[in-house]
């Protein structure tokens, strides 16, 4: 095909040849074919003969636009009006098809409403086609429809024919448009990313202008993407389309006027524009297109002028329009206010190699060879498109050595193609930017922006945050989650930029970071003062063995000496032979992981220096830090060298200082405390650090002290510090915090965890913002000393999230220590040892959550807040009653309660008061709760409440639910509105192992899955059977039909990802409850496939009788089983009710016969057992139906169907006009009731339908054989309606205006009506006839039905009684046995009482005895107390002994001089002593031992 998608013509004309042959028509096809317009003009060989020939069908398909020239002949022939409908049928089947339809010298009105001539000409057609109606309706429909499309009028006089001819050349000019775009060779992975574009341009909103920007880096598709969506949207603009490619190229060479008038051209359809200025262009452009709906597509814009001269403002083009704009800079979309923007991604992994692989191989099937080629292929092009495709394109038909011999030039060098490209972006850029996209190149893809930023700032003496916006917005690079990130291929292009400024000679390059060409460098000094930035960054396993491939730096530390311009050095994972013994005096920023040195070089001064990074280093810090005034980073973080942290008050301008790890620091200067421009300070892990100095930072926003192992008290804030707002400690046993914490007067945040026992200031309750305070996992709480001796005042902290969890709170401490907030919000409370939550807990009036998780010992709460809404106490083992009606108040104002978990509380027995409205209440692995509790979460009152989903144990669904079945899914109908239903699963198994499930409900309706909010993922874990229940309502997501029938299908889908059991496995049962009062009415529910409904009405005259269901049976009758007759007059519809009222055409219903015995039957069981009962009131006798019998019925007549009376009066249809209500297509079927014994070809029905495109079955009354319920045939009746009926339908393509103007038209309708009106009184008495006699039949149907009935109940009942004889008897043989059960009890517990009665006596005996030894204990007491007065006399006698023997020993004492006879005395006395007190001890051994055997 020439280049027009599936059309090889660009236009098709259909005209009558004697009319414009050799005039109009002719003139038209050669000003078309002069403009290169191909044509399909009278081929003689194809129009042969009268019939549409194939290959003729086959050049109206092929043609893109078909003009039709309707000129005052056309219709008086057969094969233009046949032509004429083929080409409609093929429009209407290829939507991209057009009719352009030209009226010469003939009204519309006459083509559309077939008068005048062309009247004539089908009245001609119609007598000529007398026996084949069906082509003129054909006819007049095609005109009818063609006279209705936009097209072209001219009437001699009014204009030039030739000016006539350049506007229908203008208009086809715009029709045919041009050829598809040449998307792509191999569109892998382009339908989502086009989808995606077309999302956003929102093609079917025609109320507004939109413009989409799609942007990305160079070689991603963003042309490729914006073609395939111009071919997939441009049918929607009747040919203002225009795509203008390569916008920034053809720009810079043919100027901005150029594309204006391209544009211009493109949409307007010709080329006679000349603009001299660019504001020419932009004023044309917004007069010319402004009233039109347009395409436009503007590729690889690059400058904010191009947009402005094409695309100004949307009001530039007119409703509807939509502009697509590629481009490589987000940031020109941003300027230029495109507020809807897609970035194109990159292909996946998957597309990449299919890619690939269709351009290297032309095929996805690959050879096994070359799977490491192709591996490597993908990994190089790093899944660009372009790459992909220039890469393939190189590898195509190549053997293996040569591929690999061009992946490996592909590392050293890139390829030039795809450089150049990609360097489009790199040279649009200012120097500035283009020095700041090197660096990022060279050193920092995949670093953190901040450190970026940090660095190169430095490096630079000035921001670049500037500079990166523009590079982000030039596609270069992406910030992904804090990261700075570039394509590989880009990284390369930007290394290779800085390779090319000397290829042999790194170490005169401005940029050094690839490792062999650093240590080149280093070992042979060869470095200049050329080179800006070293980065040294060995991979971390080289320099785990000392360096790549296991050798160190061997270099003499000279080899930094020649770079006198060097700014910015970076070590990492370096080893080195010696330090460094000369530093650049240039540096700006110095980061040197491991310095191996214990200070830095004496002669290193740099005036500049701005970051100075040495972590894991061997410097000793012990001078004053001076020398750096511009140091604004000073980090020695990991440094096992450093005991103390010297003076830094010469380094004012430093704004992060780390010593993190320094684990043998025990000394911070005082100056650290004084760094008026400190933001960040880093002492955590100092686990020898036991104080810290006095700090006033007013700058610092960060303060880290954790894990500071024997660290006593938080530092004294000297002022106030406004700039902080979070401290965490952890892990550091602060005991106390100053008082003067109150100085953090910005806190917001306060975390404390493992700190052991924590006193808190009061002051620190009292800080303004404080709105988080996190205290967990400590030994205790407590307020501090200087504060319990004082009196407080208290005032309520603004703490609304407060966390005490894991901290040994008591009971004693909750009153007091919680007295500070009363402002709480949210509280958690879990893991401690309180026994009771007092009702104090009611004065936190704005509570919304209350967690007391894990609390062993809780076991009463004695109030709640009157605004909570959530309480969780989740595994409170020794919680047994919850109330939440402690106080008479709190019941009435507890209605904000929305969840309630009481997980795991094992022992939990009684829940009383529970509230309304509860959104969740879980109760799982409650296995404790009493049948009361549970009766009331089953209560249906306080389900239905609204409480959205309940769960707990429990093995059945609740009785009242509408319908269950056994397993996880069950299913419904419903019409008019989706009710409110509630959902109910029982989850369970017979064995004892736990039960873990996660799924989700999900709900089909119509077979279409649907969202609704009860569909989220639920997770369990249970070890009983539990019951959940889930209720949910009709939301504007869920889309069903609304006039008939919905099926609903709810199931449980698994979600299983860590081996949970499957919901499928362990459902016992589900069930569904509808909320009938709340959204619908019973009959709008069913649990059952709907049936169809019978309703038998007859006149009011006759007497009436009880309604009877009866349940219609299906099944074909058995042999000698009489049939069920139905009324002459049936109402046949299928539910719901409702449809009637509605107006809603009914479809043609055939009644199902049924067996009488299987009514009858049947009845009472269907009334008792099945709720899908069927009313047929009888109002009428009917004749006796016998068994040879054979009658059919005749359909209503058309003015019964429409009498008020009757059932299918449609009111309220979509039209009023006359015409649509005569021909209205009513679907009537009779029911033909054939008895078993009559022959097939006496009970056939004969019914025919006309050749119109309804159909009215109209049966054929026939005699029966025996002469029973015949009625006199009105075949001739009944063939005159159906053809004023088909008149009629003839007469609705015409326009009421047309018939109200028209008299013979009139007069014909008249006619037909009258027809109708007299046929329609004939029908009305024949089926009077029939009625009288089917009420006679009904009424004898009727008395044996009754006593049929009458009969099959007596039966049931003699049946009732005999099963009830039966089961007395084994009711008296079951209680004789239990009589004999319990004989045998009661004699055992006879046997049992005596045995009682004799443990009794023995044990009154036993009390006895005991009696006695009391008494005789208290005997034994007395004599005690008689031994203690006797031990007191001795104690005395002895006392006074002793007294004696004292003075006599002063006597001895004083007469020590009077020799022999005085030492003699002396000797005496102390024998005499000695015996005394020997005897007086014996007398008191002898008294003891004799009073403890008496008691023995």
């Amino acid at each position: 095909m020439a280049g027009r998608g599936s059309f090889n013509y660009d236009v098709f004309f259909s005209f009558r040849g004697e009319d414009t042959r050799l005039g109009f028509t002719g003139n038209l096809y050669s000003a078309l074919s002069q403009r290169g317009i191909r044509s399909f003009f009278d081929d003689k060989e194809i129009r042969k003969g009268k019939e549409i020939t194939p290959s003729l069908v086959k050049a109206i398909k092929e043609s893109k636009v078909a003009i039709v020239v309707l000129s005052q002949n056309y219709a008086f022939s057969s094969f233009c009006l046949d032509e004429l409908s083929i080409i409609l049928e093929c429009c209407e089947e290829n939507k991209g098809q057009l009719v352009l339809p030209i009226f010469f010298n003939i009204d519309p009105s006459d083509v559309r409403h077939c008068r005048g001539k062309y009247g004539q000409a089908l009245e001609n057609l119609e007598e000529r086609f007398k026996g084949d109606k069906e082509k003129p309706n054909k006819w007049r429909v095609a005109l009818h429809k063609a006279s209705n499309i936009a097209g072209f009028t001219f009437k001699n006089g009014n204009e030039y024919e030739c000016d006539f001819i350049w506007r229908i050349f203008q208009d086809v000019s715009l029709k045919i448009k041009r050829k598809l775009l040449h998307v792509a060779n191999y569109p892998v992975g382009l339908e989502s990313r086009v989808d995606e574009v077309i999302s956003r341009l929102k093609v079917g909103s025609d109320d507004v202008v939109h413009m989409v920007g799609v942007h990305g880096i160079g070689g991603i598709g963003k042309s490729t993407i914006a073609r395939a969506v111009y071919n997939s949207i441009r049918h929607h603009f009747e040919g203002f389309c225009c795509f203008l490619e390569n916008v920034r190229e053809n720009s810079h060479k043919y100027g901005i006027c150029h594309l204006q008038q391209m544009v211009l051209s493109d949409i307007l359809g010709y080329e006679d524009f000349k603009l001299r200025y660019v504001s020419d262009g932009m004023a044309m452009i917004e007069q010319r297109l402004c009233s039109k709906k347009v395409l436009l597509v503007l590729d690889d814009v690059d400058k904010i002028e191009q947009l402005q001269a094409i695309a100004g403002a949307p009001n530039w083009f007119g409703l509807g329009s939509r502009v697509i704009i590629t481009t490589r800079d987000h940031g020109l979309l941003k300027h230029h206010e495109v507020k809807s923007t897609y970035e194109v991604e990159e292909l996946n992994d998957k597309e990449a190699r299919e890619l690939l692989c269709w351009n290297a191989f032309k095929t996805d099937k690959v050879d096994s060879r070359y799977i490491a080629i192709l591996n490597r292929a993908v990994g190089y092009a790093s899944r660009l498109p372009l790459a992909l495709e220039v890469i393939g394109s190189n590898l195509h038909g190549q053997k293996e050595d040569v591929c690999t011999h061009t992946l490996d030039r592909y590392d050293r060098f890139p390829d030039k193609k795809i450089k150049d490209i990609l360097k489009v972006s790199y040279d649009s850029l200012d120097e500035d930017e283009r020095s700041v996209f090197l660096d990022i190149a060279c050193f920092f893809n995949g670093h953190k922006l901040a450190d970026v930023e940090d660095i190169l700032s430095a490096h630079y003496h000035l921001s670049v945050e500037y500079s990166i916006k523009e590079l982000i917005g030039k596609s270069l690079i992406k910030i992904d989650s804090g990261l700075v990130t570039l394509h590989d291929l880009i990284q390369k292009m930007g290394r290779e930029i800085v390779r090319l400024e000397s290829p042999h000679e790194p170490g005169k390059r401005s940029r050094l970071w690839f490792c062999e060409d650093v240590v080149q460098v280093l070992n042979e000094n060869k470095g200049s003062s050329k080179t800006h930035i070293l980065i040294l960054d060995f991979p971390k396993d080289e320099a785990h063995m000392k360096g790549p491939k296991s050798e160190e730096v061997n270099w003499d530390g000279e080899a930094f000496k020649d770079m006198k311009n060097l700014k910015t050095l970076i070590i990492r994972n370096g080893s080195f032979s010696s330090g460094p013994t000369h530093l650049p005096n240039s540096l700006r920023v110095l980061k040197w992981q491991g310095y191996p040195l214990l200070s830095l070089p004496c002669y290193f001064h740099p005036k500049k220096l701005s970051i100075l990074e040495l972590p894991d280093s061997c410097l000793k810090p012990c001078e004053p830090i001076q020398a750096f005034s511009h140091l604004t980073i000073l980090d020695f973080s990991n440094s096992e060298s450093v005991t103390e942290i010297p003076d830094v008050s010469g380094v004012r301008n430093l704004e992060k200082l780390s010593f993190r790890c320094c684990e043998i620091l025990t000394k911070v200067h005082d100056s650290v405390g004084r760094l008026g421009k400190l933001k960040i300070l880093d002492a955590s892990g100092c686990k020898n650090l036991k104080n810290f100095p006095p700090i006033i930072l007013t700058s610092l926003e960060q303060l880290n002290l954790s894990h500071c192992s024997i660290l006593e008290s938080f530092p004294e804030i000297l002022g106030k510090m406004e700039k902080i707002t979070e401290i965490q400690i952890r892990g550091s046993p602060i005991k106390e915090y100053p008082f003067s914490i109150q100085n953090l007067i910005r806190l917001r945040k306060l975390e404390l965890q493992m700190c052991g026992m924590v006193q808190l200031p009061s002051s620190i309750f009292m800080l303004p913002e404080l709105s988080l305070m996190h205290v967990s996992k400590c030994e205790g709480l407590a307020l501090s000393e200087q504060d319990k001796g004082n009196k407080m005042v208290l005032k309520s902290s603004n703490v609304d999230h407060l966390v005490l969890s894991n901290c040994n709170i008591s009971n004693d401490f909750l009153p007091i220590g919680l007295s500070f907030f009363f402002n709480v919000k949210e509280l958690n409370l879990s893991g401690n040892n309180f026994i009771t939550l007092h009702a104090w807990i009611k004065e936190c009036h704005l509570l919304r959550n209350l967690k007391m998780d894990d609390c062993s010992l809780l076991r009463e709460i004695r109030g709640i807040p009157r605004n909570i809404e959530k309480i969780s106490v989740k595994g409170c083992i020794s919680l047994r009653f919850l109330d939440l009606t402690v106080l008479p108040e709190c019941n009435a104002e507890c209605c904000f309660l929305k969840e309630l978990i009481l997980d795991d509380c094992a022992c939990l027995r009684e829940i009383t008061g529970l509230p309304p409205n509860l959104n969740s209440f879980s109760a799982k692995g409650c296995t404790s709760l009493t049948l009361q509790s549970i009766s009331m979460l089953c209560n249906q009152e306080w389900v239905e409440a609204g409480n959205k989903k309940l769960f707990f144990p429990g093995k059945k669904i609740p009785k009242w639910f509408t319908h269950h079945t056994r397993g996880g899914s069950t299913s419904f109908w419903f019409c008019n509105k989706f009710p409110a239903i509630s959902l109910c699963l029982v989850i369970g198994r017979g064995d004892e192992k736990h039960i873990k499930v996660k799924f989700s409900p999900r709900v089909c309706i119509n077979g279409h899955k649907q969202s609704l909010g009860c569909q989220k993922i639920y997770e369990f874990m249970i070890a009983t059977d539990h019951v959940l229940l889930l209720q949910f309502e009709d939301n504007e997501d869920i889309v069903f039909t609304d006039n008939g029938w919905n099926h609903v299908e709810v199931s449980y889908a698994d979600h299983i990802t860590n081996n949970e059991d499957s919901i499928r496995e362990v459902a016992k049962f589900s069930g569904i409850h509808v909320l009938y009062e709340q959204t619908c009415g019973p009959r709008d529910v069913q649990f059952h496939p709907p049936q169809t409904l019978i309703s038998v009405n007859f006149d009011s005259n006759s007497m009436e009788r009880p309604r009877q269901r009866v349940k219609i049976v299906t099944e074909r009758p058995q042999k000698n089983q009489a049939m069920v007759l139905s009324s002459s007059i049936l109402t046949l519809t299928q539910p719901p009710p409702a449809d009637a009222e509605k107006g809603l055409a009914r479809q043609p219903i055939l009644l199902p016969m049924s067996p009488l015995e299987d009514v009858v039957g049947e009845t009472s069981k269907s009334v008792r057992e099945d709720g899908e009962v069927y009313d047929i009131t009888i109002q009428n006798g009917i004749e006796r139906c016998h068994e040879n019998d054979a009658v059919q019925l005749e359909s209503v007549s058309s003015s019964e169907l429409h009498s008020e009376e009757s059932p299918f009066n449609t009111r309220g249809s979509d039209s009023d006009d006359p015409f649509d209500r005569v021909g209205r297509k009513h679907f009537i079927s009779g029911l033909e009731v054939i008895s078993p014994g009559a022959k097939s070809d006496e009970s056939s029905s004969n019914t025919k339908g006309s050749h119109s495109d309804y159909v009215i079955n109209l049966v054929d009354r026939k005699s029966s054989v025996n002469g029973h319920v015949t009625l006199p045939s009105r075949a001739d009746s009944l063939g005159s309606i159906k053809e004023a009926i088909n008149a009629l339908e003839l007469l609705m393509v015409k326009d009421l205006s047309e018939v109200s103007s028209d008299p013979a038209t009139q007069f014909g309708l008249h006619q037909l009506l009258d027809v109708l009106s007299r046929r329609t009184v004939e029908v009305q008495e024949a089926l009077a006839e029939f009625k009288r006699k089917a009420v006679t039949s009904c009424q004898e149907f009727q008395s044996t039905v009754e006593s049929v009935n009458k009969l099959k109940s007596n039966e049931k009942h003699l049946e009732r009684i005999q099963q009830e004889t039966i089961t007395s008897k084994d009711r008296r043989n079951d209680l004789k046995n239990s009589i004999k059960e319990i004989s045998l009890v009661i004699k055992a517990e006879n046997k049992r009482k005596k045995e009682l009665e004799a443990e009794i006596d023995s044990l009154k005996e036993q009390l006895d005895a005991k009696g006695r030894d009391l008494e005789q204990l208290l005997l034994n007491l007395k004599n005690k107390e008689a031994t203690l007065s006797a031990y007191s006399t001795n104690c005395a006698s002895l006392n006074d002994q002793a007294q004696k023997l004292l003075e006599e020993a002063d006597v001895l004492l004083a007469a020590k001089d009077e020799g022999e006879a005085a030492e003699v005395k002396q000797n005496r006395l102390k024998s005499t002593w000695s015996s005394d007190i020997t005897l007086q001890i014996s007398k008191i051994k002898h008294n003891i031992f004799g009073s403890v055997h008496n008691e023995c």
